[in-house]
């Protein structure tokens, strides 16, 4: 399984304080399809870490959600949140919601794994774990 981060936005009030992130993905050419409920997505400020696991309801209290933006293969339920080659999805963070306390400026470290484990479903995210500058989006 192969996934490709295209964009990461964060969302900023007046105070600096970030309080949603946007991530858009999608699999790379020739991956399986990848079951993103399986997926176990790791933040870190450099003073703490979490992990967050895939909540269904829109109304996500802890965890994250995932909206198909680009749905080729008309798979994707929320109960079941498949994309294959062609699809694009918005992976959606609520930083306040999860404890995540950032604020612009911070440097963001983001990180995927299989929940299911590395062997019998390995993940591979391109450019590996990424390190974001977070500044406010006006």
């Amino acid at each position: 399984m192969r996934l490709n981060i295209k964009t990461i936005e964060a969302m900023a009030g007046n105070d600096g304080r970030i309080s949603l992130l946007y991530m858009r993905v999608a699999t790379r050419a020739g991956s399986q399809p990848v079951n993103l409920s399986e997926i176990i997505i790791n933040i870190s400020d450099g003073k703490g870490s979490i992990d967050l696991f895939y909540e269904p309801d829109s109304n996500v209290k802890k965890g994250y959600n995932v909206k198909p933006l680009i749905d080729t293969g008309l798979k994707f339920t929320p109960d079941k949140p498949l994309i294959e080659n062609g699809d694009f999805v918005s992976i959606i963070i609520d930083t306040a919601r999860n404890g995540i306390d950032l604020e612009s400026g911070d440097i963001l470290q983001i990180s995927f794994e299989s929940a299911k484990g590395k062997k019998a479903h390995p993940l591979e995210v391109d450019l590996g774990t990424l390190n974001i500058g977070l500044n406010r989006i006006y």
